[in-house]
């Protein structure tokens, strides 16, 4: 399953969101993918605490609700369970 995450810069933010994605759905199929909406310093696709983290880049800001047709065209085959803002955390473990 795929948990979307559209950003624009925020680093900071984002890393906290990430830091509690991997206490609370880490054992769970669920990959994050992040997609920049053009940061100035772009982000990398990586394994973050054992959560398989992908990014796609869009050129210019596409906003919060194109990713959602992003997402939709990236993994056809995968459900999206959410599309989440990158200034919350989560704490509820299989939230």
């Amino acid at each position: 399953m795929i948990l979307g995450v559209p950003v624009q810069d925020g680093h900071e933010l984002t890393n906290a969101l990430l830091r509690s994605l991997a206490k609370t759905i880490t054992g769970f199929n669920t990959k994050v993918v992040l997609i920049d909406n053009a940061s100035d310093q772009r982000y990398v696709g990586r394994l973050y605490d054992d959560l398989p983290v992908t990014v796609i880049h869009n050129e210019k800001n596409r906003g919060y609700y194109y990713p959602l047709k992003q997402l939709r065209d990236a993994y056809p085959e995968e459900g999206i369970i959410g599309i989440i803002h990158n200034d919350m955390v989560l704490y509820e473990k299989g939230w």
